[in-house]
Formats: C-alpha cells, structure tokens, sequence
C-alpha cells in the first residue's frame, strides 16, 4: 500500500511493547511526546529513523501530541509519517498518516491535517 492513515486504539498496558514503557492515565502531553520518540527508537523494525518534529496542540479543548517523522523499513522506499497522541479511557489513541517520503507523503497531508484537527473522543 502506497499511502495509508490509520486509527490504533491500545490498552494503555500494552501501549508501548518495544521500549516497555508504562503510560499513566493522567500523562501530561510532553510526557507522552517523550515516550511516543522512546517508543519509536526502540523498534527495531524501524531504519534511519529521523524525527522532524515534535509538537503539541489542543484539538476540541484537549492537548494531543503531534510527531512527524521518517525511517525506511526492509524493502520499502523511505516513509514519512504524522502521528497524533492522545491518552484517554485508559488507552492509547493513535491517528497515523504514512507514506512515501516522495511525491505521496505530501500530496495527501493537507487531507489528513484536516481531519485529525476535528478528531473527538468519547469520555466512558
């Protein structure tokens, strides 16, 4: 698949299985931003990894993390990826957009932008 945005919802036990890092209910949104980074540096799986930054924002009163990022992956072309965080109901929400480094990656973003920024969820 050549590009690909994704919704991930994850216990908050199991959130962060390469770098064994426990997130807490009540992570602040820098925290979580730290272990998002610790969590993509311990997967193995990754190459060359290069964060290209790192952010916060509010989005519907609520502080989300914001990474973009590249690495290449065994027989791929290089990727490039924005990952949005939010720690909420005891999981971990992640709303990812990846794609070829070239050509792909931004042709699609301004789609994908659009709508992370009118990402609600539910409090149980």
């Amino acid at each position: 698949m050549l590009h690909q945005i994704r919704v991930e919802v994850t216990p908050l036990a199991k959130a962060l299985p390469a770098s064994k890092h426990n997130l807490s209910p009540t992570v602040t949104a820098f925290e979580l931003a730290e272990a998002l980074v610790h969590e993509l540096s311990a997967d193995r799986s990754l190459h060359n990894l290069r964060i290209l930054s790192r952010t916060t924002l509010k989005v519907s009163g609520r502080e989300l993390v914001r990474l973009e990022f590249e690495y290449s992956m065994q027989e791929s072309p290089r990727l490039r990826e924005v990952r949005y965080g939010i720690v909420a109901n005891n999981s971990l929400y992640l709303l990812r957009y990846y794609a070829p480094a070239r050509f792909y990656f931004e042709r699609d973003l301004m789609a994908f932008e659009t709508t992370a920024k009118s990402l609600q969820i539910q409090e149980k």
